[in-house]
């Protein structure tokens, strides 16, 4: 078996058909997939049959556009182009007719399926049907690296669906935040349940370790805050203000702040050790669905369903900036590892770079054709991944914008992403019931793990990276080691 191409897709066509050729080699390029497109390869100088023919050799997927023109004068060259394609024997290579327009197939070309790229045409289905077949299959992991993965799932008393789960610093406890009203804190290597937190008169809605892993927040439907002591269970303080539900929470990088969000649509920094709140965040005209704050905790992110992105200062409380340019609500916000950007997903199908130091969008991130849910930046923050409600994955370079891979393998909206914290796996989980593990040293090479009976809502690696733990509609949670 050949063991690499340099190409996965070589586009053969008449030179008449270029301008609706064009277009769909640029699209597939955009997906990630390494086009060979003669304006694109071939340069002054070069021996045009010998260049034709080394592309061939090294591609994977021959797309043969089939047309009145294509069946014209350039049909014998465009046809012998085809064999080694076509060949059954050959199980690495594959051909792929894409009918232009009305024109009959020629010959032996009317035994293969087509995909019908017709003016009448859906076109969008059809792009769908062309991107999967010319994508390449994963490459397997060696028996040894399989044998690795293991799985593990337990319902921890939860009685509803798990909305949040959070690791606590050195990754030896977790949390989980359910609709049952409850927080539990649990040991991730027993899988025993350690506290249940009980207090909230609503569905838990977000969780969060501090950094030293003594303390956890909570935010609920009943409008209220919890602070809890992780060593006894005791609630602490109950931080009270916001009149309306809680779905977000965080502890800042140093421990001595906690923000929470939610549908009043007002922010609030606290006091994490006196439970005082210290600035009223204003100026959301809508609920917040994503709040957090800056690597060096001297700034906070939120974004929301009145379309904005805010920016703020934490030790004034004032908004420094109005990110504006989306069309949609922002399900998710997150700050590059420097803490210089932010990647923002949205409904409109939009992912959105911004410079934080000059407010601008630097970047439109275009590919996905449903709302964004959840966007994640690489540890290194060469690259960001996006999970969307087209039930794809993207990975993208965050330097350019452009999409570099497009992942097809959930059959469901792609509802929470994430990466480990070495950057060599991304998690995904998803609608479908199922979470996936991403190796991307591997062509990435995806592991499906189905156990869930319901929706997964949150996935989140360990700080170690040795586990993933998903959280559903099923009340269950599943540990997952890679």
């Amino acid at each position: 078996m050949r063991e690499s191409f340099t190409h996965d897709v070589f586009i053969s066509h008449s030179a008449k058909d270029k301008p609706i050729v064009r277009e769909i080699a640029e699209r597939l390029r955009a997906d990630g997939l390494r086009v060979w497109f003669d304006e694109w390869e071939l340069k002054p100088g070069d021996s045009i049959p010998a260049k034709i023919e080394a592309g061939l050799e090294n591609t994977r997927v021959l797309v043969l556009c089939m047309s009145a023109n294509a069946f014209g004068s350039d049909w014998a060259q465009l046809e012998a182009g085809t064999f080694r394609f076509r060949d059954p024997l050959n199980q690495e290579r594959r051909f792929i007719p894409l009918r232009l327009d009305e024109a009959p197939a020629k010959g032996s070309l009317a035994q293969f399926l087509y995909i019908d790229w017709q003016k009448d045409a859906d076109r969008e289905a059809a792009y769908g049907k062309l991107a999967g077949a010319c994508r390449p299959a994963p490459t397997p992991l060696s028996p040894e690296i399989q044998e690795n993965f293991q799985v593990a799932a337990w319902s921890l008393g939860h009685t509803d669906a798990v909305r949040s789960v959070a690791f606590s610093p050195d990754g030896q406890q977790a949390l989980s935040g359910a609709d049952d009203y409850t927080v539990r804190l649990w040991d991730t290597q027993s899988r025993r349940c350690l506290r249940v937190l009980e207090g909230h008169s609503g569905g838990v809605n977000g969780v969060a370790f501090s950094p030293d892993g003594q303390y956890a927040l909570s935010g609920a439907d009943d409008n209220a805050v919890r602070l809890w002591d992780t060593q006894s269970g005791r609630c602490l303080r109950v931080l009270e203000g916001h009149t309306d539900k809680v779905n977000s929470v965080a502890f800042s990088p140093d421990g001595q702040h906690a923000l929470s969000g939610g549908y009043d649509p007002i922010l609030r920094l606290w006091n994490a050790k006196t439970g005082k709140c210290i600035f009223l965040l204003e100026g959301h005209s809508a609920l917040l669905n994503s709040v957090t704050f800056s690597p060096d905790g001297l700034s906070i992110l939120s974004g929301g369903r009145d379309y904005t992105l805010r920016l703020w200062d934490v030790k004034t409380g004032k908004c420094v900036r109005v990110l504006d340019g989306h069309n949609g609500v922002i399900h998710s916000v997150a700050y590059s590892p420097n803490g210089r950007f932010a990647a923002s997903g949205a409904a409109g199908a939009e992912i959105r770079l911004w410079d934080l130091k000059s407010g601008e969008c630097v970047h439109v991130l275009k590919g996905h054709t449903g709302s964004v849910f959840s966007v994640a930046f690489s540890p290194d923050g060469k690259s960001i991944l996006s999970g969307a409600h087209d039930d794809t994955l993207r990975f993208w370079k965050s330097s350019t914008g452009k999409c570099i891979r497009v992942i097809r393998r959930h059959t469901a909206p792609v509802t929470s992403v994430s990466y480990s914290p070495d950057g060599l796996w991304a998690l995904s989980g998803s609608e479908d019931h199922t979470v996936r593990i991403w190796n991307l040293n591997f062509g990435v090479y995806d592991q499906l793990f189905q156990g869930h009976s319901d929706k997964v809502w949150s996935v989140a690696f360990s700080p170690d990276g040795r586990w993933a733990f998903s959280g559903g509609g099923d009340d269950t949670i599943y540990k997952w080691n890679h």
